[in-house]
């Protein structure tokens, strides 16, 4: 159903985009559609959350800079599949119907920047990150940079999240 609403969200947009189009386009019943979906806010964000898969899954290598590189190659990674015209879409959407912009902050942006937050706090908890560290300005820098390489369509070569947390990674470490 998920992909499905993608389908639907990426060809028709938000205004195309409801309840009655998804479970067509998922072969579905519209009353599955309402069971699990509060509106249509709700299912737009759900879908682009999944896009990519569980990319806030807990990581854990033991290593906080392989952790922070994970992260940041897992974001990197589903973003060609959320596609920067999908996230156009929920921004280009907030007057009409902020209640989206609220979904995607709730379904997508929170939990990704609580998975960042908790691998610094547990590298600060180490002793590998600064205990001074500002974590919520080391998320923006590391989320931050995934958006704008891919916003700027400048190519993610292999060993590009890795130089990322590295450059980031001298001014948060101990």
């Amino acid at each position: 159903m998920l992909r499905a609403a993608v389908r639907v969200l990426a060809e028709e947009g938000y205004r195309g985009m409801s309840f009655e189009a998804v479970a067509r386009a998922a072969a579905v019943g519209r009353p599955a559609t309402y069971r699990r979906y509060r509106d249509r806010a709700d299912l737009a964000a759900a879908a682009i959350a999944a896009i990519g898969g569980d990319v806030t899954a807990p990581i854990d290598t033991g290593d906080t800079r392989a952790d922070l590189t994970e992260f940041v190659t897992r974001i990197s990674d589903a973003m060609p599949h959320a596609g920067i015209p999908l996230l156009g879409t929920v921004f280009a959407e907030r007057e009409r119907h902020p209640e989206l912009l609220a979904r995607f902050r709730e379904r997508v942006a929170e939990p990704r920047r609580a998975l960042a937050s908790a691998l610094l706090e547990r590298g600060m908890d180490r002793g590998d990150v600064r205990s001074d560290l500002d974590v919520e300005a080391a998320v923006d820098h590391l989320v931050g940079a995934v958006f704008a390489r891919h916003i700027t369509g400048l190519p993610v070569a292999p060993g590009w999240a890795e130089q990322t947390v590295l450059t980031r990674w001298r001014g948060i470490s101990c």
